[in-house]
């Protein structure tokens, strides 16, 4: 007489509180099905295995680093030194014409443009450059390429497309 195994794994609970996993091994024989627990094991939660460590990217400094690239001392160092090269915002076009022009456009464009798509009523509050004007100005000013946003999708998107908050 032959008798075929099918081992499975299932989940099943002690308790709220203990979760365990359960190895049961069906056993068929002369049409009956038979099941069999051969193990109960505490259940593990999973992790995703981590990347080895590695240097700080600061010139000459060795400190090892889990997920960033600079070690914390350097990290603020860093993003001083990227907004410097990046300049102000008055010399990247956002001065006192700027404010006045993006003020009306969000006046006549209450809402915002992405929120609308997903039929949600979200008030705007930032100007968005459909295509990054990069410091084109003729980009800039074209009202073709500004859309109403608010925050949240103002900051997903810039991160999205940059990298990072404008940088």
């Amino acid at each position: 007489m032959r008798h075929q195994y099918s081992p499975s794994v299932q989940a099943i609970s002690a308790s709220r509180h203990a979760p365990v996993l359960a190895v049961v091994i069906m056993v068929h024989v002369a049409g009956c099905i038979w099941p069999i627990v051969t193990a109960i094991v505490p259940k593990v939660s999973l992790q995703m295995a981590r990347s080895a460590p590695s240097p700080c990217c600061w010139m000459g400094c060795r400190e090892l680093v889990q997920s960033n690239r600079y070690c914390p001392t350097h990290q603020s160092l860093s993003r001083q030194k990227a907004d410097q090269q990046r300049g102000s915002a008055h010399e990247r076009g956002y001065g006192k014409r700027w404010q006045a022009a993006s003020k009306g456009f969000l006046r006549s464009h209450p809402l915002c443009a992405r929120c609308s798509i997903a039929t949600q009523v979200v008030p705007a509050q930032v100007v968005d450059h459909i295509i990054p004007h990069r410091g084109d100005m003729q980009v800039f000013w074209d009202r073709n390429n500004w859309q109403p946003l608010c925050k949240r999708c103002h900051d997903s998107k810039t991160a999205r497309e940059d990298g990072g908050f404008g940088r």
